[in-house]
């Protein structure tokens, strides 16, 4: 039946919305067409949904839809697939299609969903704390922008949007003397500079690590953070795998991290030299001179300890030569970021594990330098129109500068943004920016693809997009956020197809996410050691030592960043990697300088620098670098709603313009302030948790006998205690065998991102609890993330002490054979599946938690409290609406009050998947079922299968020579096992004792 044929089209003069035709019906509930919102400024008013008459066949209850579009952080798009139940987005995940996410989703990006049924979002325009209209707004910016158009600034985060790029040259063409300003508290402004100094251009540069044998880290977490960290992550987890698969050292990647604080990439890396962050700068200088960059000089004395260590490091550059890489932190200054470009020019990786291209970004400004002409401008009475997109300039600027004071003396301000947060309580008006999973846009990923932002649903209030503000400021005052993207991709010719076919170029953007053949191409150029940075070979690096008192690190959070993801309660209970802190943050130390203060986790510090002090909780970090102290930005809000609002401590009055500072003060106060880490929570004594293995030793071992074993004859550490599944997994013989599900975790891939963790509180609705439960030990998340240091590398092959090797251990349900929490349960509420599942029956379970108790993992989750119905009246972070309700999975029960609930294995998925296959009568293929976490990994270091398919990826792994189960002693036969985390130590590196201390770690 044809669209002018459908019933529902004949309904269209009589039915109770005139005119709604079945297009425009499936439009609405979010499949391409954006709705337009309520509102002033010609805007059509709200309409009723009304129930379906006849249900489109393409949305069917319990059946999601899938639509591309791209999370945007710091001004670039990774991009996703967004799940969709009967017109609400309510999970988000990567898009294997684009080049950017590979599949993989970050725990910012899936959490994104939260923000879309978000209470406090700002519902319509304010000004001056009172209700007001769009309409009022235009009418009011429009004659102020007339009578002054010299006097008008725009203040945005990183623009790679071309849409919204054009838009914004547009506007100032038409306002002589106006200006585009820039600011991203957390963009690289020593990247563009580093590049100038070193080439004479302003190029941006693309890694490639999966590309090297040799990566070197100089403070840069570039697998954690950044525009590229999902794919960067996935090149070097492939690469480490495929060391032990070719056991060849030709084919393997050995990483090197110099940083402060324990970072990601740090944790993951083979080899870490801990040091303050002069002496990170220090040692960049240091290693250009062991590649031939100007080798006459010396080294800072500082570094002397650490001299053998620096000569093995540059060796194995040298001889990876081409196949190295070397990264430089944002945090550096431009000549050390500079320097790094030139050892990667030496070494001949340019072109190979990096390449330049054109800048993505609509103008490559140091936003430093725009905000500090901004606010003297602001000061000096220049500016009289200011209009500040989805940024929070108060907040987030350096506490020296005074934005709030500058911004009080403009005559109008302009606030756009999704929350009233601290930039909105000071402007004249604040207006709703639609969140962009309901708004139409674009924006380019890391290198250069352009993808499309579609709309999932209408926006829940009047906000409106970037776009349409930018085109109102210029004079439209109803603009269309579709038809001003279409036009300006029109325009510029961004998505034409073979034969210059808009509209098949436009519907094929749409569908796959992206633009094919929109990366930006590479440019030739060459880095230099120009005389500028030859003079920083001879510098101290980073921050001055001078003055005394120890050195400051500040850092982003994690999982808040600058402090704009404040609101999010996901994010907030999430644990940080290699802290595990939630619902706060902390001041980091040493155990050296924490003995030498005489503090421990939780004491009170007050920290001062140049007159300036906070008080802050105080956390000991083995691995940290001594002399320094590591503050995390983005915490302390105090316009952040009921979520974000005075949780952790704000940090940013002692920040500068640069990331580090020296000379800080530092005093223990009276009192403690506890702090809310899971992993505290259960104590597994000496049991065999997680193994670590040498590369070197798994080379020398025979491999398994051809390709795997059969079914359940694994080759393995604990084979006699793992063999084939003892339940039932068959029925009668004429009929197919059941499936014998079973996860293998790789731990030599797994960085402790939390991503696995937000998809399956995504997926299985599972609530937060905020940090006072958490602190009592009541959190709710079915994945957990342990961390462990291990401090002797001996039994690893080398003599060489680093500091601690961290490793991370996703621990979810075990779903064991012989699982013990199924004997004890007096009410059978949990039992065991034909297919090797443990499974929970809800509206069975009475509380006794017996379960709990016997469970040796400590998987089980207990709700204490009515999470998901709490009021705002109760003691919650978190005031829950009926809005939140929209975002969760209708496919997964929500558990009351006085229940056990874990990981289930995602077991909806599985039984989706096999009915799906009984539908098409063919058997379940390897693949087929992808839980939550394995889907969104970035690592990939999560399979999940069938241990009675021959072929499937779980029998492979667990047929390798470093797989084991977690406590396999206790003859539990747990289904989820692990493959040892690797390590690829360099047999030349010298052992590094100074400055550091031992610790037992968690």
């Amino acid at each position: 039946m044809s669209d002018r044929e459908h019933p529902l089209d004949a309904d269209e003069a009589t039915g109770p919305l005139p005119g709604l035709s079945r297009r425009r019906f499936l439009e609405l509930m979010g499949a391409a067409m954006a709705l337009r919102g309520a509102g002033g400024c010609g805007r059509p008013p709200d309409r009723r949904i009304v129930t379906w008459a006849r249900q489109p066949e393409e949305v069917v209850p319990g059946r999601p839809l899938y639509f591309a579009s791209a999370f945007v952080d710091g001004g670039y798009g990774q991009g996703v697939l967004v799940e969709s139940h009967t017109g609400r987005p309510t999970k988000v995940e990567g898009n294997p299609d684009h080049p950017a996410s590979l599949g993989a989703a970050s725990a910012l990006g899936q959490a994104s969903v939260l923000e879309v049924y978000d209470p406090t979002r700002t519902p319509s325009p304010v000004r001056g704390g009172e209700p007001d209209t769009w309409d009022r707004w235009y009418a009011e910016v429009r004659a102020a922008m007339a009578r002054d158009p010299a006097g008008v600034r725009v203040l945005t985060g990183t623009v790679t949007s071309p849409s919204l790029a054009a838009g914004l040259r547009q506007l100032l063409a038409d306002l002589p003397g106006a200006r585009w300003d820039a600011f991203d508290p957390l963009h690289p402004d020593g990247a563009f500079a580093g590049a100038r100094l070193a080439t004479g251009r302003t190029l941006q540069a693309h890694l490639r690590p999966g590309r090297a044998r040799v990566v070197v880290s100089l403070g840069a977490d570039f697998l954690a953070e950044g525009p590229g960290h999902l794919r960067h992550a996935r090149e070097v987890a492939d690469a480490r795998r495929a060391r032990l698969q070719t056991r060849g050292r030709e084919a393997g990647l050995r990483l090197y991290a110099i940083e402060t604080a324990l970072s990601v990439t740090g944790a993951f890396a083979d080899h870490r030299l801990a040091l303050p962050p002069s002496l990170v700068g220090a040692a960049v200088s240091a290693l250009a001179r062991r590649l031939g960059l100007d080798p006459g000089a010396a080294d800072d004395p500082a570094l002397a300890p650490h001299a053998a260590w620096l000569d093995a490091m540059a060796a194995d550059l040298r001889r990876a030569g081409a196949d190295a890489l070397v990264v430089a932190g944002d945090g550096l200054p431009p000549e050390l970021r500079g320097l790094a470009f030139a050892m990667n020019e030496r070494l001949g990786a340019v072109g190979r594990t990096m390449r330049w291209s054109e800048p993505l970004e609509m103008s490559p400004l140091d936003h430093q330098a725009s905000l500090l002409r901004l606010v003297g401008e602001m000061k000096r009475g220049e500016v009289s129109t200011l209009v500040i997109l989805g940024e929070n300039p108060v907040y987030a600027t350096p506490g020296a500068l005074d934005f709030a004071g500058a911004l009080a003396r403009v005559p109008l301000s302009t606030h756009v943004g999704l929350f009233a947060d601290e930039t909105a309580a000071r402007c004249t008006w604040h207006l709703p920016l639609a969140h962009p999973l309901e708004a139409w846009g674009d924006v380019r990923g890391d290198e250069g693809t352009l993808t499309p932002l579609q709309p999932l649903i209408a926006p829940l209030d009047q906000g409106r997009s970037a776009l349409e503000v930018v085109a109102m400021l210029a004079g439209e005052p109803a603009p269309s956020g579709y038809e001003l993207l279409r036009r300006r991709w029109r325009e510029g010719g961004l998505c034409a197809a073979e034969g210059g076919d808009f509209e098949a170029g436009w519907r094929r953007a749409l569908h796959d996410g992206r633009v094919q053949g929109s990366e930006a191409p590479a440019v030739a150029a060459r880095a230099e050691l120009t005389p500028e940075l030859r003079a920083a070979l001879s510098g101290t690096g980073a921050a001055e030592t001078g003055g005394g008192g120890l050195e400051l690190s500040f850092r982003p959070d994690p999982h808040l960043r600058d402090g704009r993801y404040a609101r999010n309660a996901w994010l907030q209970e999430l644990p940080r990697p290699l802290t595990g802190l939630t619902w706060g943050n902390a001041a980091l130390l040493s155990p050296a300088d924490a003995a030498r203060l005489g503090v421990g986790d939780g004491s009170r510090l007050e920290v001062g620098l140049d007159g300036r002090s906070v008080t802050v909780a105080c956390l000991v970090q083995p691995g940290h670098a001594d002399g320094a102290m590591t503050l995390t930005l983005g915490h302390g809000r105090t316009h952040a709603g009921p979520v974000g609002t005075a949780v952790g401590q704000d940090v940013g009055p002692l920040r500068g313009a640069s990331l580090y500072a020296a000379g800080a003060t530092v005093r223990a106060l009276e009192g403690r302030w506890p702090l809310a880490r899971p992993q505290e929570h259960h104590h597994q004594g000496e049991r065999e948790l997680l193994r670590v293995e040498s590369l070197s030793h798994l080379r020398e071992r025979p491999a398994p006998p051809g390709s795997h074993p059969a079914p359940h004859e694994h080759a393995s550490l604990h084979a006699d205690r793992l063999g084939p599944p003892e339940r039932p997994v068959g029925g009668a013989p004429e009929e197919p065998a059941a499936q014998a599900w079973a996860m293998v975790i790789d731990l030599a891939a797994c960085i402790g991102c939390g991503a696995c963790s937000v998809a399956c509180q995504a997926e299985n609705n599972i609530p937060v609890v905020g940090k006072e439960q958490v602190q009592l030990g009541r959190i709710m998340q079915w994945m957990r993330i342990d961390r462990y240091e291990l401090e002797d590398t001996a039994e690893l092959g080398a003599e060489t002490r680093d500091g601690p090797l961290v490793h991370n251990q996703p621990v979810p349900c075990m779903h064991c054979e012989q699982a013990p929490c199924e004997v004890v349960c007096p009410v059978g509420a949990t039992t065991h599946s034909s297919d090797g599942l443990n499974e929970m029956t809800y509206n069975r379970c009475v509380g006794t938690r017996y379960c709990s108790n016997a469970c040796p993992y400590k998987v089980r989750r207990f709700n204490y409290l009515d999470w998901h119905d709490l009021t705002p009246t109760d003691p919650f972070p978190a005031p829950q609406s009926p809005r939140l309700a929209l975002q969760r999975n209708p496919n997964v029960s929500v558990r009351s009050r006085g229940v056990m609930e874990k990981c289930t294995w995602c077991v909806q998925r599985i039984r989706e998947a096999q009915i799906e296959a009984g539908t098409e009568r063919r058997p379940l293929r390897d693949g087929d079922v992808r839980t939550a976490c394995q889907q969104t990994c970035p690592t990939q270091a999560i399979a999940f299968g069938d241990l009675n398919e021959p072929d499937s990826q779980v029998v492979r792994l667990r047929a390798e020579p470093h797989h084991y189960a977690m406590m396999a002693e206790l003859g539990t036969r747990p289904r989820t096992t692990y493959l040892a985390a690797l390590r690829d130590l360099n047999p030349a590196m010298p052992p590094v004792t100074a400055g550091r201390e031992a610790s037992d770690g968690d």
